[in-house]
């Protein structure tokens, strides 16, 4: 119990985490870069896992297997022995109880198939039979898929938030390789289903605790962008992969390599990464925050002496609270946790499973059966669409593009779901199509962020899962509505997409206008340097016999005088529980 305790935080840990600019801790410069490079390399990753599946599983013809002692064409056979269904094709899943009796029309389910040769070696359909009553084996194989991802993601946040995001990182990158390397040769569906578990888990946690570093090692200036731009560049990444993939006639096994062959990057990525110094302040851990902050600063050619000077005043600041009671800074941290963050947390997961949910169902509708021209315009567009967002993320507040964006992917499936039931051009359909994924997807890198900055850094990595979870949650939801899909009330699915992201738009704006756990204009301001007078009388003041009361006195002058001192930079929040009011009361006291 006692050690479960000395990992309890106080509130003054939680928020003095967030409040400083790496900027002046360690500069920015390639340890940015490098962590934003694994991070962009990680989101690929998981993307590209993704959609090996349904690059390998993709539908072909097929036909009950003609027995070997028939000596026949295969034209023939399927001309005697297969019955017609009622659209005139040929049956895929029945053949005539006896072929040579024209008289007998009694068909029986088949129990071996051929399939179309010129493309049989393209997908694991044929070589596992997953055909007609097996056809349920491709949506388990999605279901198990999605369950590795949700049960992942739970543990992975608390680990990260518990032994930090470098070992949250190496263990999932070590999961990952050994879970893809089984799937890339399973030889029996079982296997193969087995590996796609790990897979799912390991790459989504991997993806989304690299997003977690990226967020707290970037200076206030370049964190929205690179969270955005992680998350971006990484998917449209796996998308172009993917489309130059599908043009492509290999066997499946060679598909599935190629498409998971980034997965090879990870290893050398893994020499950026270090551990976070912000969860390491937030668990009092400042012997290794001072070793990352020197080291880091050393690979951004920032001054040694600035580094050491950050480090001293965050040392100031721990000496101001080591005496305070751990029921107290118990109760801080649970009374902020359930207050604030808890409120801001369900907005964002509320969100998350709406958007992930509307752009399942943009990707899954009926104009979505692609064609190669499809693929490539809405690689465009959504090269478009992001490049606007990345203009105006710091531009403008994160509830106002969050809000907009859903609001634009609200009417753009509002005006889908009208154009598949009217009688318009197809063109009009795809081009709708195309807008709708592009601006769902904006809207789905704007939550990320949201999700990044609002939890602080000692809650991040559990926070940040969560969000993730919910929006996994979304999407299987979202896959579940293609039994109103075949049922013919497809608009009604984008009917209800419109709807759920039109709420979300109104739910989202009870957050704040920056919605973050960083205080953007926060610094650990350094000591204050005293005119020639005062320190004169600052000595004199040390000849002089003190009592408690005028030491008191004393103290609550220097920190009167500090708080009107120039050189001090507060942050814009609001909260009373403000970490820097903590480094004025603590500031210590320079001769010029």
């Amino acid at each position: 119990m006692e050690r479960f305790k000395s990992h309890l935080l106080t509130t003054h840990a939680l928020e003095i985490s967030d409040s400083f600019d790496c900027g002046e801790a360690f500069g920015y410069g390639n340890f940015q870069r490098g962590v934003l490079l694994f991070a962009i390399v990680s989101v690929w990753v998981m993307h590209a896992h993704t959609l090996s599946f349904p690059l390998i599983s993709g539908e072909l013809d097929h036909w009950c297997k003609k027995p070997r002692d028939v000596n026949v064409s295969d034209d023939a056979w399927k001309s005697s022995a297969i019955p017609l269904e009622d659209d005139g094709r040929r049956s895929q899943c029945t053949v005539y109880a006896s072929p040579d009796d024209h008289n007998d029309s009694a068909v029986v389910h088949c129990e071996q198939w051929d399939y179309d040769a010129e493309v049989a070696h393209t997908t694991i359909v044929s070589s596992w039979n997953l055909v007609c009553h097996r056809r349920w084996l491709l949506p388990l194989a999605i279901a198990v898929f999605m369950a590795g991802s949700l049960g992942f993601l739970v543990v992975g946040g608390a680990v990260a938030d518990i032994i930090g995001r470098k070992l949250t990182i190496l263990g999932a990158t070590c999961v990952l390789m050994l879970a893809a390397f089984g799937g890339c040769f399973a030889d029996t569906y079982l296997i193969y289903v087995s590996t796609r578990f790990f897979i799912s888990g390991a790459s989504c946690t991997l993806c989304i605790i690299s997003g977690v570093l990226v967020a707290e090692v970037s200076t206030n200036r370049h964190r929205a962008v690179h969270v955005s731009f992680s998350g971006i560049a990484g998917l449209w990444l796996g998308d172009a992969w993917f489309a130059v993939l599908r043009e492509v006639r290999l066997n499946w096994i060679a598909l599935q390599f190629l498409m998971v062959a980034p997965t090879l990057l990870l290893p050398l990525g893994c020499a950026f990464i270090r551990e976070s110094p912000r969860w390491l302040i937030a668990r009092h851990k400042l012997k290794g925050a001072e070793a990352v902050v020197h080291e880091v600063a050393r690979a951004n050619g920032f001054p040694e002496d600035g580094a050491s000077a950050f480090i001293e005043r965050l040392r100031s600041q721990e000496l101001e609270h080591a005496k305070a009671s751990m029921a107290t800074a118990t109760g801080e941290f649970k009374s902020l946790i359930t207050g604030t963050v808890l409120r801001r947390g369900m907005v964002v997961f509320f969100a998350s499973f709406n958007v992930m949910g509307a752009y399942y169902v943009v990707l899954l509708t009926s104009a979505a059966r692609k064609k190669p021209w499809m693929r490539w315009t809405s690689l465009a567009i959504d090269g478009a669409f992001n490049a606007v967002y990345l203009a105006v993320v710091d531009r403008m507040s994160r509830v106002t593009i969050a809000a907009t964006a859903f609001t634009l992917a609200g009417v753009s499936c509002s005006l889908l779901a009208f154009v598949l039931t009217s009688s318009v051009p197809e063109e009009l359909g795809i081009v709708l199509l195309i807008l709708a994924k592009g601006v769902t997807g904006v809207a789905v890198v704007i939550t990320t962020l949201c999700a990044a900055e609002t939890f602080p850094s000692a809650v991040r990595g559990s926070g940040c899962c969560l969000y993730y979870t919910c929006a996994r949650l979304g999407g299987m939801f979202a896959s579940g509505a293609s039994i109103l899909r075949a049922a013919g009330l497809e608009d009604l699915v984008l009917g209800i997409a419109a709807a759920v992201l039109f709420l979300s738009a109104h739910v989202i704006e009870r957050l704040p206008s920056q919605s973050t756990a960083f205080h953007h204009d926060a610094t650990l301001s350094p000591p204050r340097t005293l005119s020639p007078a005062e320190v004169v009388k600052e000595m004199q003041g040390t000849l002089e016999p003190r009592t408690k009361a005028k030491a008191l006195k004393k103290r609550r002058s220097i920190n009167a005088s500090a708080l009107s001192s120039p050189n001090l930079r507060f942050p814009s929040s609001g909260n009373p529980m403000n970490p820097q009011l903590g480094l004025v009361r603590s500031a210590s006291v320079h001769l010029s």
